[in-house]
């Protein structure tokens, strides 16, 4: 028998918060929009997001999981991005030479699409796992292949900046390595909930305690790292500890809150702000206009009204809400 399965309302707004911090580094990145601490800020916060949503992912992943339905979401997934990869094929699609390098961008994920590559090869991982591995036995499996991943996304990261194992491993940021333990943290979580439930958690006041304190140790480790060499580094890479133990805190924090559903679906909102932003952005640079706050307030807008409207077109609604949908938010 599955274990009880508990809606938390708060996860959904969490993500809509997550993509809009994408939405945010995106805009900020691709206008030139410079503010005080932008280093710290952008390399120290903003990277915090992404290993957020992946494990938010993985909370949803589980729920996906005891329900059956893990297959029939991977397929979803390569059909996702075979839409999103098509409609944005002409802007990634004019920098690649030959068909090889279109094939070799596929695989990888052009623009931000590489986010649904490697959480479509995690799935299949999760698939595997859950196949080859006996119940008992798949948690403490799926914690081993993270911290495997973990310690090789750490090694090419740091590699990347200092070059200690050779050109060949010379990777800025290995996809799925990267995303994994995030995801099965979520996992994991997801599968405590379900057990004990939100008791089991650490109290709120100390969660939240950590929050604030985290995100400052997070941009001092920022401001250290880019001004200990004799040259400024750009996008410098991170302390494992902070960087594994801040989204993680982060997500516990907003578990021990209640707050009320909507009857917008936020978990779709968010997938099609992650999807649409880097598209309206490209939109408004490609035409001249670089106010960041109108890009962002713009490509967060566009998303939610498309949210709305998908139900209510006859196939297109069903449709958008099979490929919109992230794995779904557990259900009571």
């Amino acid at each position: 028998m599955s274990p009880h399965v508990t809606r938390y309302a708060s996860i959904d707004y969490l993500r809509v918060l997550l993509a809009a911090g994408v939405v945010f580094a995106h805009s900020v990145l691709m206008t030139g929009y410079d503010f005080r601490w932008k280093a710290e800020i952008g390399y120290g916060v903003l990277r915090l997001v992404v290993p957020a949503f992946a494990l938010l992912s993985g909370f949803g992943l589980y729920h996906t999981a005891v329900r059956g339905r893990l297959s029939a979401w991977l397929r979803g997934l390569v059909v996702l991005y075979g839409i999103w990869a098509a409609i944005y094929l002409p802007v990634w699609g004019r920098q690649m030479p030959d068909a090889a390098a279109v094939l070799a961008e596929l695989l990888k994920g052009p623009m931000h699409l590489w986010y649904i590559v490697a959480l479509t090869q995690i799935v299949a991982i999760l698939w595997v796992v859950r196949r080859l591995v006996p119940a008992a036995w798949e948690i403490p499996a799926l914690v081993g292949v993270a911290v495997v991943g973990a310690m090789a996304a750490t090694l090419t990261q740091y590699n990347f900046h200092y070059g200690f194992l050779g050109p060949e491993l010379m990777v800025r940021r290995a996809g799925p390595l990267y995303l994994l333990p995030f995801v099965v943290q979520g996992y994991v979580l997801a599968d405590w909930l379900a057990r004990r439930g939100r008791a089991g958690l650490p109290g709120a006041r100390v969660l939240w305690a950590m929050v604030p304190l985290l995100l400052v140790l997070r941009m001092i480790e920022v401001r250290w790292v880019t001004g200990a060499g004799a040259i400024p580094m750009k996008d410098p890479p991170e302390f494992p500890v902070l960087l594994y133990l801040a989204p993680l805190v982060i997500v516990l924090a907003t578990l021990r809150i209640s707050l009320p559903a909507t009857r917008v679906n936020l978990t779709c909102a968010s997938v099609l702000i992650y999807l649409m932003h880097m598209g309206i952005i490209i939109a408004f640079v490609t035409v001249g206009i670089t106010h960041v706050w109108l890009i962002f307030a713009t490509s967060l807008l566009l998303p939610f009204l498309a949210t709305s409207v998908l139900p209510h077109l006859p196939s297109i609604g069903r449709l958008g809400g099979k490929w919109a949908s992230s794995p779904p938010a557990p259900s009571g």
